[in-house]
């Protein structure tokens, strides 16, 4: 089942600090090994616990440069470390206090979970094309692609100062998670161009276990599943005459009409606050809204199926009560509601002759 919506992209330059996920990166360990000690970790014990090769002074300037990318926040600590309290993992340092200063730092949100999934992102500047969906609220993230570009800083000067809605969007805490890349936008300049704007087509695919959200290289997985998705439409357009429970909907009786499952066309499906296109959705159960109205259908269900003689009483009710069956809301209703001779009586139509002879042979039969 496909949700289609036409969406208005406004299309930004901007030249911007920020982040790239990159694969397999070393920095990862370091993210891992403090996570791994409580989120804290300083230039020694980095150190002494993973990069013994190098100095301490060579992991210092790591830790620094890592929280200037925002994976760590720096605090200071003032005394004596008792470093035993410190897992360090597969090893251990072999001394317990270190009687010195220590600029310690600590994991900030971006570095707890950097380290959770195994991912990292490397700091870069230049020149980027946003694509920002415009007055749309039904997913969080505005960023539906983004282009990067060669930045000549002689050749790349913006025109217009930077719009509020851009702005928004610097947040060095915030993944831009797209098809192939994920993005952090760190900071922007503060000028930027604004170029064209376009109209893309959103979709929502749903189907039995969830539903894909997709718009340019933006891709998500909502928690909507298929008959989540035709319940919530079939409540918006029904009110109370569609039961989730039995998964049907209530109709009034329609002599032109008597299927049992129909195709139901929702003009302005709604998710939220979102409006989608029109649809039609397929093999919806439907049930007549009141018990007259299921009498009604019985009878012209009845008189649309005879189609063979009928030899006794008994059969006549087994043929009755079978399409009573059909009737999940009004079935135990409609058990023996009518004998071969009432329901004969009622077929008085010219066009119902043949009906009416086959319904009465077995009387013929008994002179």
């Amino acid at each position: 089942m496909k949700l289609k919506k036409n969406i208005k992209i406004n299309i930004y330059e901007v030249i911007a600090d920020y982040k790239v996920k990159t694969e397999n990166s070393p920095f990862i360990a370091i993210l891992q090994f403090a996570e791994e000690n409580g989120g804290k970790v300083d230039s020694y014990t980095l150190q002494s616990g993973l990069l013994a090769p190098l100095s301490e002074k060579a992991c210092g300037n790591l830790l620094k440069r890592l929280a200037k990318m925002g994976y760590f926040e720096k605090i200071k600590t003032i005394g004596k470390i008792d470093l035993s309290s410190l897992n360090m993992g597969t090893r251990r340092t072999q001394t317990v206090i270190q009687p010195t200063s220590k600029d310690f730092y600590r994991l900030t949100e971006l570095g707890y979970e950097s380290a959770q999934k195994n991912e990292f992102y490397e700091q870069r500047n230049g020149l980027l094309k946003l694509y920002v969906a415009e007055g749309f609220n039904f997913i969080e993230q505005k960023i539906v692609k983004i282009k990067e570009y060669n930045y000549d800083p002689d050749k790349h000067k913006l025109p217009n100062n930077m719009v509020s809605n851009l702005e928004k969007l610097q947040d060095s805490q915030n993944i831009i998670k797209l098809k192939n890349d994920s993005f952090i936008l760190d900071k922007f300049e503060p000028k930027c161009k604004i170029l064209d704007n376009e109209t893309e087509q959103l979709t929502l695919n749903a189907n039995k276990d969830n539903s894909i959200i997709k718009i340019l290289d933006f891709e998500d997985i909502e928690n909507y599943t298929k008959q989540d998705i035709v319940e919530l439409l079939l409540k918006n357009k029904y009110k109370n005459n569609y039961l989730p429970d039995y998964q049907i909907l209530k109709v009034d009786f329609d002599e032109n009409n008597l299927q049992f499952q129909r195709n139901i066309e929702i003009d302005k499906p709604q998710i939220n606050t979102t409006i989608f296109n029109s649809i039609t959705i397929p093999n919806i159960k439907v049930s007549p809204k009141i018990y007259n109205d299921a009498e009604l259908w019985h009878s012209a269900l009845l008189k649309q199926q005879i189609n063979k003689y009928f030899l006794s009483d008994k059969e006549f009710v087994e043929f009755s009560n079978k399409i009573a069956d059909k009737f999940e809301l009004y079935a135990s209703q409609l058990q023996n509601i009518t004998t071969r001779d009432e329901f004969a009586n009622k077929l008085n139509d010219k066009t119902d002759f043949y009906k009416k002879a086959k319904l009465e042979t077995i009387n013929y039969l008994s002179y």
